[in-house]
């Protein structure tokens, strides 16, 4: 018995941290890919170290969602948000804070937020076997359209734009985007590899340990390079720690959680073949886009979008979760 528990208990901790790595690599390929963060420039250290800082956000990230019991849409573009800025802060400031505060709206609070809904959306998705239903499929196959043709024209001219570089080679990106897909992958396996029942997401004192060392350490570093400046720090720190109350203000002690179930199922790998294919062939029509005037632009049009999330999301959100609380308090007093 005390065998069995034991195997029970090294399996739980596997199929945790299988979890946290899959929410990584789908992070990591958002972040890096689909925002296309100038790959190529990267050594191998900068790659070691960001692999070590998905791997910690990613568990900061689902220990929040497990603590306050994450259970809609509006918890998880919040939570998407905390990663923006986390991103932008201790993972790419060198991009991300660049030109404050223009790029802390566009980039961590538009960007990269934008990238961490899409990462927890599909998260939440493949955790659980989904795209097996033919609604989920279709809804699955309209979105990789649209977002392919928005990498693809992103990954084609953004470092021309922004980063004073030539364009991007469409083999450069097909070897990038393979890599980060083939991580996803990797993780979906472990997964199922190490599946069990109704594994604990919460931290335990060496995760814990392992994920504010690594977050901090990576900090320091960015301060020590001067990436990251004063105001930044302030502002970031005290968006999150708002954020991070308002999913405490929506927490329930009963209810279902977008936690629920994950790992229970095996992949559909045919849905998600067919999901990347329509990513891929969106992608090379995208990447095939010409630049056009500030009308019909891509870059400009996507630019645009990031921008109006950077400065939406945040007040949206607060303002749908102060009209639902003055709602219950306004039937509780039957006014």
């Amino acid at each position: 018995m005390a065998f069995d528990s034991a195997l029970s208990t090294r399996y739980s901790t596997l199929s945790s941290w299988a979890i946290r790595l899959l929410l990584a690599a789908l992070l990591f390929f958002c972040s890096e890919i689909l925002l296309w963060t100038n790959p190529p420039s990267r050594n191998l250290l900068d790659w070691l170290l960001l692999i070590v800082g998905y791997v910690a956000m990613s568990a900061l990230l689902l220990e929040i969602a497990a603590r306050y019991r994450l259970r809609d849409v509006y918890g998880l573009i919040t939570l998407a948000g905390i990663y923006g800025m986390a991103n932008g802060l201790i993972l790419n400031p060198q991009s991300a804070l660049i030109d404050v505060p223009r790029t802390l709206i566009t980039r961590a609070m538009g960007a990269h937020a934008f990238a961490g809904v899409i990462g927890l959306a599909l998260f939440f998705t493949l955790a659980r076997g989904s795209f097996r239903s033919r609604r989920t499929l279709i809804v699955g196959l309209v979105l990789a359209l649209i977002v392919g043709v928005g990498w693809g024209s992103w990954a084609h001219w953004s470092p021309l734009e922004f980063a004073a570089l030539g364009e991007s080679a469409p083999g450069t990106i097909v070897l990038f985007t393979v890599v980060g897909l083939l991580l996803i992958v990797l993780a979906l396996l472990g997964i199922r590899r190490y599946a069990a029942d109704a594994p604990s997401l919460s931290l335990d004192r060496r995760g814990w340990a392992f994920t504010l060392l690594a977050l901090i350490i990576l900090l320091l570093i960015h301060l020590l390079q001067g990436q990251v400046d004063l105001i930044s720090l302030t502002v970031i720190i005290t968006l999150s720690v708002f954020s991070i109350m308002i999913i405490w203000f929506q927490q329930r002690k009963k209810g279902a959680t977008l936690l629920d179930g994950l790992a229970g199922q095996a992949p559909n790998w045919g849905s998600l073949a067919l999901l990347i294919i329509s990513f891929a062939l969106a992608g090379a029509v995208g990447y095939s886009l010409p630049r056009g005037d500030t009308s019909n632009d891509p870059l400009t049009l996507i630019s645009a979008l990031f921008t109006a999330y950077g400065l939406i999301w945040l007040p949206a959100v607060s303002i749908v979760l102060g009209a639902r609380a003055f709602s219950r308090q306004a039937r509780a007093m039957r006014l």
